[in-house]
């Protein structure tokens, strides 16, 4: 179908052969024509992100039984006001659809409960996205088919029901779900679970390694979760993103995350967390980055020592963040030269504002750039000195950067001593 104009055609009905109609993401205005309904060959539906509307009613698609996807998301998208209506409840239209396998009604202005039909009328659908709505009340359960479950926020309560065993992505993410995570997923083909910003309580059950395909894991900012840095997380080796962010986690970071060489983000912020350590002595982060990392979040815990001037060889990094802790010393000056940084496009973000560190601020083109993006990324580090801040470097300073040029030279020799006696 090629649109004229920035309406829905008059004369749908003579399509009677359309198979696919993919409309979303356009200025198409007006009322959603009733003639739609007659093509019964239809099994593609797709209207969202548009400025229709009106009321879709069950006269839409009283003819519509090849229907196999439908798409109505974003219906009020880029600011602009949309009267397209489901109601506040889920459509009763659904109920005459029973063969859809794939559902997209986000952004729509549900406010209701599921009703007692949705596990029965979506008995065939593999992937639901009813994602920022106002859906309150619990989750449904008994959805054997379903692989991809997108229910994120939303105002859903309770607890987590058994998983379906063809689960391959959860995201329940921003909603007020609570009680202990579940002791059995029971999904074991689990590959993406986001948990975050809810009420769950408790610690992470340990079955969670369990699930072996899974490669993103999120439960940030759930404040009751808690306990020491769980150790079986060790287990999880295929993680690829790590968000325990916001969580009451304490001890100390575990050398045994550099084991997880899959990980690629990173983040423990707003925890309790302390330096590195083996055999109860501090090791000051040697070993602990992978060279694949692409964000590391760190920010708001207790991290003391010098930044690591390992962090400066992770070529793949794209966001730094050490941020709020009682880091010391002053900046490696390799971080100017980060073969990450010759191309901007790399490393975007770099924050190491409230700590303790001192001495002048490494020079270099790209750290520039990025202080007039994040100009606070040095605040609250009342010892250091030198553009692009305005604090000049005293005679002390000068000297503090003499010490630290000779404290680099030293480590360089020595590193080149280990080199040499290698074998």
């Amino acid at each position: 179908v090629t649109l004229s104009t920035e309406t829905l055609p008059t004369g749908m009905s003579r399509f009677i052969n359309l198979v696919t109609l993919q409309l979303q993401d356009n200025k198409i205005t007006g009322l959603v024509p009733l003639e739609i309904s007659m093509l019964t060959n239809l099994t593609v539906m797709g209207l969202g992100g548009n400025n229709l509307h009106g009321a879709i009613t069950e006269e839409h698609f009283a003819g519509l039984h090849n229907l196999r996807m439908i798409g109505l998301s974003d219906i009020t998208t880029r600011g602009i006001p949309c009267n397209l209506s489901h109601g506040p409840q889920f459509p009763s239209w659904m109920q005459r659809l029973p063969d859809i396998h794939k559902t997209e009604i986000s952004s729509a202005g549900i406010a209701y409960q599921f009703p007692y039909w949705f596990s029965t009328a979506f008995s065939k659908v593999t992937y639901l996205d009813v994602s920022n709505n106002s859906i309150s009340g619990g989750l449904p359960a008994n959805m054997e088919t379903m692989s991809l479950k997108r229910l994120y926020s939303n105002q859903l309560t309770g607890p987590i029901p058994q998983l379906t065993i063809n689960l391959t992505l959860l995201d329940l993410s921003h909603n007020s779900l609570s009680g202990p995570l579940p002791s059995n997923f029971g999904a074991p083909s689990l590959r993406w679970l986001h948990l975050s910003s809810n009420n769950f309580s408790s610690h992470i059950p340990g079955s969670i390694c369990g699930l072996q395909e899974l490669i993103i894991l999120d439960l940030a900012n759930n404040l009751s979760i808690s306990g020491t840095f769980p150790s079986f997380l060790q287990g999880c080796a295929n993680l690829g993103l790590l968000d325990l962010s916001g969580n009451d986690f304490t001890g100390r970071l575990p050398i045994w995350i550099r084991d997880l060489v899959e990980l690629r983000y990173l983040r423990l912020s707003n925890n309790f967390l302390l330096p590195v350590t083996t055999k109860d002595q501090e090791l000051y982060y040697y070993g602990f980055f992978l060279s694949s990392m692409v964000t590391i979040d760190l920010s708001s815990n207790y991290l003391t020592g010098g930044i690591p001037e390992e962090i400066t060889s992770l070529e793949l990094l794209k966001n730094l963040n050490l941020s709020r802790n009682y880091l010391n010393g002053r900046i490696p000056h390799k971080i100017g030269f980060m073969q990450s940084l010759s191309n901007i496009s790399y490393l975007s973000y770099l924050n190491l504002s409230h700590n303790n560190l001192s001495g002048r601020i490494p020079s270099g083109s790209q750290l520039d750039s990025l202080y007039l993006e994040h100009p606070d990324m040095y605040s609250g580090n009342n010892g250091l000195c030198g553009p692009p801040l305005r604090r000049n470097c005293s005679r002390g300073c000068h000297i503090n950067k003499i010490a630290n040029l000779t404290e680099s030279l030293n480590e360089e020799i020595s590193s080149d001593e280990r080199g040499v006696s290698s074998p």
